[in-house]
């Protein structure tokens, strides 16, 4: 039922980040990994995702044996906080 729930959500608001990470829990908790990633990848350029998506998305990467983007998404999310950082001290 949440699963459902998840997909009328992300079909009406595709950018939900919440909507994407609510079913991608739902799926990865069906096992179905691959499409779980599926559904989370297309947000790990985006500016503002919530760091519950991308540990989420970190996950399913390396449960799908693609430990190597792991260190990509610590890298932007680093350099990204780094710059809000340094905005903030100008």
């Amino acid at each position: 039922m949440k699963r459902v729930l998840s997909v009328l959500a992300l079909a009406a608001a595709p950018d939900d980040a919440a909507a994407r990470n609510d079913l991608a829990v739902s799926l990865m908790m069906e096992g179905r990994t691959r499409q779980a990633l599926a559904t989370l990848a297309p947000m790990q350029h985006v500016d503002d995702t919530p760091q519950r998506l991308r540990v989420n998305l970190g996950i399913l990467y390396a449960a799908t044996g693609d430990a190597g983007r792991l260190m990509p998404i610590r890298i932007i999310q680093l350099s990204k906080r780094n710059e809000k950082s340094c905005v903030k001290q100008h």
